[in-house]
């Protein structure tokens, strides 16, 4: 997707950024992603929704962790075909890795 992330994404508090993670093997993963998640902390929809059914928008990070797990997925060799469940993903970056790499099926 080319252009600014503010043009083709829905407006956002504190607006997208485009952040780039590279895999072994030379594959390259671009992810759009909130520039300030903590802003949507003070949300009045999130707010509302997470009184309704606790639902803070932990999709908005991507995880501490992500990007060394996607690498350490990614580098591994993996059984063909493979089904892969990725509970808690975030912006689902690992998930994102293991199937550009593996050609794994993937659920988020």
């Amino acid at each position: 997707m080319s252009g600014e992330p503010d043009a083709v994404f829905p407006p956002l508090a504190g607006g997208w950024e485009l952040r780039t993670f590279d895999l072994p093997g030379g594959a390259r993963i671009e992810l759009r992603a909130p520039r300030d998640p903590d802003r949507l902390l003070d949300d009045e929809a999130v707010q509302e929704r997470n009184r309704f059914n606790d639902s803070m928008p932990y999709w908005a990070w991507i995880w501490d962790s992500a990007p060394t797990m996607a690498r350490l997925l990614a580098a591994e060799e993996w059984p063909r075909p493979s089904r892969v469940l990725e509970l808690g993903a975030g912006l689902g970056l690992v998930g994102i890795a293991v199937a550009a790499a593996h050609r794994a099926e993937v659920v988020l």
